[in-house]
C-alpha cells in the first residue's frame, strides 16, 4: 500500500497508479489524465533536493489540476527509496537524476493516451541542474522545459546565497547572519579540501548551541558523503547554450533560496546564444521559492505554506494558469476547458 494518498477533493483529472523502470529501480507514481478525449501532451515533474514523494509535499496536485483543465497530462513519481519506489535517492548523482527523467519520458512515449512528440519536463530548485542534462543526453526526447526557481551556479554558491537571504527574512540580525556565513564558508572550504568528517564534526560542535545553527543545518557523516558525491562538473550556462526547444523559466521575487535575478539573466543570455526562438522568462511578485504567495520569502513562512493541505496551498496569483496556458498555446488542443477567472499577469524578468 502506498504511503502517499491522492487528494480527496473533487478534481478534473483521472488518476492511474503507474510503475516504470529506471536502472535497477522500479519507480511508482501517478499519471493524471484530462477528462476529455486524448491523446494528450504531457508534463513530467522533476522535484528539488532531498526526500520527495510523488505529490511534491502536496504542491503538485494543483499543478495536475491546472494542466488537466487544458487537456495536458501529468506524470510524477516517488523518488527512489521513497513511498512505493525501490532504490536509494541518496546514492544518486545529477546524471542519475537526468537518466531517471528520461526513463519517465520513455514510459510516457509507450502510453496510448500520450502524444510521444509532446512530452516536456517541469523542474524546481535542484532540478535546475537536472533539466539541462536531460536535454544534453537526449535532446529529441524533450519537447519543452519549464524551469521554476532554478539555480545556475554551484551548490556551494546557492547555499551561501540562501544563508545570506533566508536568515534576514526570518528575523535574524546582521551580526548573526555574518557569523552563520563565516561558519558556512569554512565548512564548505573544508568539504572542498576533502577534509575528514571528524573536522566537520568538530567545527559544528563549536556552534551547535547558536540559535542560527538549526537554520544552517548540521551535516552527519552520511550527509557529508552525499554532498561530496553530488559535486559534479556541470556548467549550466554551457548546457543551456545547446537547448533549442521551448523554454519557460519562472522565478519568485521573494525567493531567498535561489538568486532568481542571476538565473534569469543567465538563462536569457545562454538561450540567446543557442539561437532559441521560444524563450519565456518571468518573475512573479510576492512569490517565494515554491511560488507560494509570501510576505517575507523566509523559511518559516515557506514551511507554513507547505503545511497547508494539498489542494489548498496559496500560489502566487496567476502562476498555475500561466504554466498551463504556456504549454497549451504550443502543444495543446484549443477546445479544452477555459481557465478559471482571476488570473494575474506576472512581471517580466
Amino acid at each position: 500500500m502506498s504511503s502517499y494518498s491522492l487528494p480527496q477533493a473533487p478534481h478534473s483529472y483521472r488518476e492511474e497508479e503507474v510503475h516504470f523502470q529506471s536502472g535497477e529501480a522500479t519507480l511508482a507514481g501517478v499519471l493524471c489524465l484530462p477528462p476529455g478525449p486524448g491523446p494528450y501532451p504531457a508534463v513530467i515533474y522533476i522535484p528539488g533536493s532531498g526526500w520527495a514523494a510523488r505529490d511534491g509535499f502536496g504542491m503538485l496536485p494543483q499543478h495536475w489540476e491546472a494542466f488537466a483543465r487544458r487537456g495536458i497530462a501529468s506524470l510524477s513519481w516517488d523518488k527512489p527509496g521513497v513511498g512505493d519506489s525501490s532504490g536509494d535517492w541518496t546514492a544518486q548523482t545529477m546524471q542519475d537524476r537526468a537518466q531517471e527523467a528520461l526513463a519517465a519520458i520513455r514510459f510516457l512515449k509507450g502510453q496510448p493516451e500520450i502524444v510521444p512528440t509532446k512530452i516536456g519536463a517541469w523542474g524546481i530548485s535542484q532540478a535546475g541542474w537536472v533539466l539541462p542534462l536531460v536535454c544534453s543526453l537526449s535532446s529529441e526526447s524533450v519537447a519543452f522545459l519549464m524551469a521554476v526557481s532554478v539555480p545556475v551556479g554551484t551548490g556551494d554558491e546557492q547555499e551561501l546565497f540562501r544563508i545570506a537571504h533566508q536568515l534576514p527574512a526570518d528575523g535574524y540580525p546582521a551580526l548573526t547572519v555574518d557569523k552563520a556565513l563565516a561558519f558556512s564558508q569554512l565548512r564548505i572550504y573544508l568539504k572542498n579540501q576533502h577534509a575528514p568528517f571528524d573536522c566537520i564534526a568538530q567545527l559544528q560542535s563549536l556552534v551547535e548551541e547558536e540559535p542560527w545553527f538549526a537554520e544552517v543545518g548540521a551535516w552527519d557523516a552520511d550527509a557529508y558523503d552525499f554532498l561530496r558525491r553530488l559535486e559534479a562538473d556541470i556548467s549550466i550556462p554551457r548546457l543551456l547554450e545547446t537547448i533549442t526547444c521551448p523554454v519557460l523559466a519562472i522565478f519568485g521575487e521573494r525567493d531567498t533560496i535561489v538568486d532568481g535575478k542571476q538565473s534569469a539573466q543567465v538563462y536569457a543570455c545562454a538561450l540567446k546564444k543557442a539561437g532559441n526562438a521560444d524563450v519565456t522568462i518571468t518573475t512573479f511578485p510576492a512569490a517565494d521559492h515554491a511560488l507560494f504567495l509570501s510576505e517575507t520569502g523566509g523559511m518559516k513562512e515557506l514551511q507554513q505554506s507547505f503545511l497547508k493541505p494539498a489542494g489548498q496551498k496559496i500560489f502566487a496569483p496567476g502562476y498555475l494558469d500561466f504554466l498551463a496556458e504556456w504549454v497549451q498555446q504550443r502543444f495543446g488542443k484549443r477546445n479544452q476547458q477555459a481557465p478559471e477567472p482571476g488570473g494575474h499577469q506576472p512581471g517580466g524578468a
